[in-house]
């Protein structure tokens, strides 16, 4: 039999969870990791290329340390954008929370298909601490939000000025138009967030017909409980938004703030070149950051949990020229590591932290109840 949890409000069925989930929650980047160098294998096969010259580049690990550093300088500034808006729509801060949600955010982001499990994984951490669902929502939707327009913004600046060059990388004028359609989903995703922030009449007709769905495919038992939960965590949402929204200063220098850690994340492909061949001079390095901004554009449309498959195609084709053979192979498996393999290392430790407090709790539970 499954089990009822209470979820916000109203009651919620939760299926037993299986012990294939767990196992599968282990091994699934491990298949991940396999599928990517199975796709760089294929790709360089084409070109007669061998694998075994890939173990005889040498790395500047001093380069290489940089990179690293860039990736916990973005993580800080990620949680201190997630510590602006947590301000600003709860009227309280809480470090702690923030680190723990943006790290697990990051594990979950590559661990679900299109990369979409994260924003998800952060509003059911912070509703398990106590936070209500409501603002809790507005505060992952803002966050989400003023990091689409800083990288939209960061984009245009990008291809304003480097887009006349987009013809020496190549494929590149194939997998920009990938940039476009990343550009105008993240838009119109955003504005309708926003237009649920001043509308009631249509989220609420939206909020029943979803209620009446869950109702029917009995995941939620109580279907009047779940209207007004429902309505109360809409009305919390609009009104922890419109605070945002009428705070300019704080809007837009989180969005510069989210323009910033955007930038240093592109910049890990500086390093990485730098790791190989030195650092780049000014033409080269223009060309690292329009061609990375490509890379990461379109993976985020790949169904597979960070990219796969189309994110190796993409990097070995754009960026073979630049780093030439063999060292793309090798370029390739480091932006790997640090996009897609230390985002699941981070936030392992907070998962398993988590776990553990879940059968404490539980085992406290039980114990309190034969007492």
């Amino acid at each position: 039999m499954g089990e009822n949890k209470m979820s916000g409000e109203f009651e919620i069925y939760y299926p037993p969870r299986r012990w294939w989930r767990r196992a599968l929650t282990v091994i699934f980047p491990f298949i991940n990791i396999a599928l990517a160098v199975l796709v760089i294998w294929l790709v360089m096969r084409g070109d007669e290329f061998d694998m075994g010259t890939v173990f005889q580049v040498r790395l500047n690990w001093g380069y290489m340390v940089g990179v690293l550093v860039l990736v916990y300088l973005v993580s800080a500034l990620t949680i201190l954008q997630m510590q602006i808006i947590l301000k600003t729509t709860t009227g309280k801060t809480d470090l702690k929370i923030a680190a723990k949600t943006h790290f697990l955010e990051r594990f979950w982001t590559m661990m679900t298909p299109f990369m979409s499990g994260g924003r998800p994984s952060q509003v059911y951490y912070f509703h398990k601490h106590g936070y209500d669902m409501g603002k809790t929502t507005s505060v992952v939707v803002s966050n989400y939000i003023v990091g689409r327009i800083g990288f939209q913004l960061l984009v245009g600046v990008i291809w304003i000025f480097l887009m006349y060059r987009v013809r020496e990388l190549d494929g590149g004028l194939v997998v920009g138009s990938t940039i476009v359609v990343g550009i105008v989903f993240a838009i119109v995703l955003s504005g309708i967030f926003v237009f649920m922030a001043f509308s009631k009449i249509v989220p609420e007709k939206i909020s029943k017909v979803s209620v009446w769905i869950l109702f029917k495919i009995r995941i939620i038992k109580d279907r009047q409980r779940a209207d007004d939960a429902m309505s109360e965590t809409l009305w919390t949402y609009r009104v922890a938004m419109r605070k945002l929204l009428r705070q300019p200063l704080v809007m837009w220098g989180t969005i510069a703030l989210s323009a910033l850690w955007y930038f240093l994340h592109l910049f890990k492909i500086v390093f990485i070149y730098a790791a190989l061949w030195g650092f780049p001079d000014a033409s080269t390095l223009a060309l690292l950051i329009l061609g990375i901004t490509l890379v990461e554009n379109t993976a985020a449309v790949m169904p597979l949990p960070g990219g796969t498959g189309g994110m190796e195609i993409f990097f070995l084709s754009i960026f073979a020229t630049i780093f030439g053979s063999p060292e793309v192979v090798v370029a390739v498996v480091l932006w790997k590591i640090v996009s897609y393999v230390m985002p699941i290392v981070n936030g392992l430790p907070f998962l398993v932290m988590d776990s553990f407090q879940k059968r404490k709790n539980t085992k406290e539970c039980e114990n309190s109840k034969l007492s």
